[in-house]
């Protein structure tokens, strides 16, 4: 047995250094057992495990790009601004809605609807039909927090809505803190919206739906249809998109079919403000009625 060891061991000791001089001194031995070369490189493999690519080398591609194409799509919409559900729309958006109520010189009601504010300095939108009633005396704009201001005049008004725009612009003492602000691209079919409005006098009720379609409209305006409930009293209220911004002023629907409803789009909005400084247009007893 000793022989047998003594003659193993000075075999291998003949074979290691057999061994070492053929991977010479500047060979390293790596954590996992495997050899990497040192200063003179091996089999055209960097140290750096790069597979004969320099590390440095610009290659071009972004090393945080997976795909190589660009990871937000430009909607026109801020990519940054969050979505939001009915009930968050509710709790930030209920605020910039209004009751438009219409009395006439003996103070009873001559109709009504809905309308939102549009800037920081007062301005309220609305229907044309909702304020041009008959026996129309006055405009009392009522919000959330039960202030209240009678309005006797229109900013900017289309009379021949019918036919036309069926907006009106009014305006109220500002400043105010909660208004819609606008998205003028138009909406996509299947996009999700919500409705704010005063249907049947139920003050801020909240639906949603989506864009149905998008129909040709009056004055080269494009008219939106949609599926979000609305009924009387919805007239003037703001149809929202999930971030939040304005894409139609809800205007008519139709009894015949369930949920067609059609909204305004904020390309009028802009035309019909475009025209206010010189479209004042008194109402009610002001007015001679």
């Amino acid at each position: 047995m000793y022989f047998v060891a003594g003659g193993v061991g000075w075999f291998l000791v003949l074979i290691l250094s057999i061994v070492l001089f053929a991977i010479g001194p500047d060979t390293k031995v790596t954590d996992n057992g495997s050899t990497t070369e040192g200063v003179t490189g091996g089999v055209g493999e960097d140290t750096d495990g790069g597979a004969g690519e320099d590390p440095d080398e610009d290659t071009g591609e972004d090393p945080d790009d997976d795909t190589g194409e660009d990871p937000v799509e430009d909607t026109g919409e801020d990519p940054e601004r969050p979505t939001f559900n009915p009930t968050e729309i509710s709790e930030i958006y209920d605020p910039a809605v209004v009751e438009i109520n219409c009395l006439g010189i003996d103070g009873k009601p001559r109709g009504g609807g809905s309308g939102f504010f549009i800037d920081a300095q007062g301005g309220v939108i609305t229907n044309a039909h909702v304020v041009l009633g008959d026996g129309v005396a006055y405009i009392q704009v009522v919000r959330m927090d039960g202030r209240n201001d009678i309005v006797g005049r229109v900013e900017a008004i289309n009379e021949d809505y019918k036919k036309g725009i069926d907006l009106a612009y009014l305006k109220v003492p500002g400043p105010v803190e909660n208004y819609i602000e606008m998205n003028t691209d138009l909406p996509k079919k299947g996009q999700a919206v919500f409705v704010i409005g005063n249907k049947l006098g139920f003050e801020r009720s909240i639906d949603d739906g989506i864009i149905s379609g998008l129909r040709p409209g009056p004055d080269e305006h494009v008219l939106i249809q949609t599926n979000a409930p609305m009924g009387p009293g919805s007239s003037g209220g703001p149809l929202l998109n999930d971030k939040g911004k304005l894409i139609g002023v809800a205007t008519f629907g139709y009894d015949e079919a369930q949920n067609l409803n059609f909204a305004m789009p904020p390309s009028a909005i802009l035309e019909l403000i475009e025209k206010a400084p010189n479209a004042k247009v008194l109402i009610g007893v002001l007015n001679g009625i």
